[in-house]
């Protein structure tokens, strides 16, 4: 959906609409949850989150890192959707 343009909103009411509401928190919020797992379910909303709060690739990147766990799968996650 980034790539093809759409924006952070119709990114997110589409995540919400398909998978449920695991966008409603924030990158602190994220990064108070114990990173106990690398599974897709867990890693995948901490990336979309990180993208979210971000103004540009490198805060992306920034977000997903300050989040912690599996900090170089979210970070690729987030810094690819950016992009």
């Amino acid at each position: 959906m980034a790539y093809n343009g759409k924006t952070k909103e119709e990114i997110r009411a589409f995540v919400e609409e398909n998978f449920g509401h695991m966008l409603n928190i924030t990158v602190e919020e994220a990064r108070l949850i114990p990173k106990t797992t690398i599974r897709c379910n867990v890693t995948a909303p901490q990336a979309l989150v990180a993208f979210m709060e971000s103004t540009d690739y490198e805060s992306a990147i920034r977000n997903a890192v300050y989040i912690g766990g599996d900090t170089d799968t979210n970070a690729a996650i987030a810094g690819a959707i950016a992009e």
